[in-house]
């Protein structure tokens, strides 16, 4: 009998697991908590349960496709002005 094994991807991260999937620290998801704001921008949503943090996935993608997408740093410059 093979044992066919689904991976179930998690929908909720910790801190720190949503740190790694956003390439950010997760003390600038803290201080995004505190202040409201993260790079500028309107800190990602969060859900609190009971004194955990959690972030949802599809959360953290809304978040990371505001930031424009650039090919190169003239590009960058251009989008800024």
């Amino acid at each position: 009998m093979i044992n066919n094994c689904i991976k179930i991807e998690p929908t909720l991260f910790n801190e720190k697991q949503s740190g790694e999937f956003l390439s950010i620290s997760h003390n600038t998801l803290r201080s995004g908590r505190v202040t409201g704001m993260v790079w500028g921008v309107k800190a990602p949503v969060y859900i609190r349960i009971g004194s955990r943090i959690r972030y949802r996935k599809v959360d953290l993608i809304e978040w990371v496709a505001q930031f424009d997408i650039v090919s190169n740093t003239s590009e960058s410059k251009m989008l800024n002005h």
